[in-house]
């Protein structure tokens, strides 16, 4: 394996694991939310699961419906996400032939 891999810990908690293959046109970041269905309180099931779409509907750096979305397809990427039992998992590709495009992505 020629890939490089780096794992720490940023300052809120999160816990990241890196990996570059200097091979790959693909640039892309997954997070796992340790929040899933199974976590849903009973009174509201779903929530886990609703709350993974809300993400879609805007963020503060890409507040207009589909924003982040256009970026990546503007880039050759795509999203997508998925909410398990336990998880709930975002991700993302893009080309990596701009490094400022994949930090861009990651804001």
């Amino acid at each position: 394996d020629d890939r490089d891999y780096k794992a720490f810990v940023m300052g809120n908690g999160l816990r990241v694991i890196l990996c570059s293959d200097p091979t790959s046109t693909e640039a892309g970041a997954a997070m796992d939310v340790h929040v899933g269905a199974c976590s849903d309180p009973k009174d509201i099931p779903g929530l886990a699961h609703f709350n993974e779409h809300m993400l879609f509907l805007g963020t503060k750096e890409y507040p207009k419906e589909d924003s982040f979305e256009e970026f990546l397809s503007a880039n050759g990427g795509s999203s997508n996400a998925y909410t398990a039992s336990e998880d709930t998992v975002y991700h993302f590709t893009l080309q990596s032939e701009d490094n400022a495009k994949l930090g861009e992505g990651l804001k």
